[in-house]
């Protein structure tokens, strides 16, 4: 899921990483292991995993707002999201993030 991370940092990081496994195994475990689990975020199937060819197969990243609802989906959430209309996703959001502001 972090393949279509709102973040382009994330999304890089995370392409690294793809990439970094599929240099340590086989052509067996690149098509069995590796390419099931990152196969639903990509557009075609990546025949060799350089960093190039994985950034061009990966999908578009999703929205902020629709990340956020997939996260609290994920966790559980479905009444939260149920009752939390898209502003008010964005405004928790923004405020996480100038939370984050003050931090630093």
């Amino acid at each position: 899921a972090m393949l279509l991370h709102p973040s382009v940092w994330v999304r890089s990081g995370c392409i690294s990483v793809v990439v970094a496994a599929a240099a340590r195994v086989d052509l067996v475990g690149k098509f069995c292991f590796l390419m099931p689990a990152i196969r639903p975020f990509l557009k075609f199937e990546c025949v060799d995993f350089t960093e190039r060819n994985v950034v061009e197969s990966v999908r578009e990243p999703l929205s902020r707002l629709l990340f956020t609802q997939s996260l609290l989906v994920a966790q559980g959430c479905v009444t939260e999201l149920a009752n939390t209309s898209a502003s008010a996703i964005q405004e928790k959001e923004a405020e996480r993030e100038r939370e984050r502001e003050r931090e630093k």
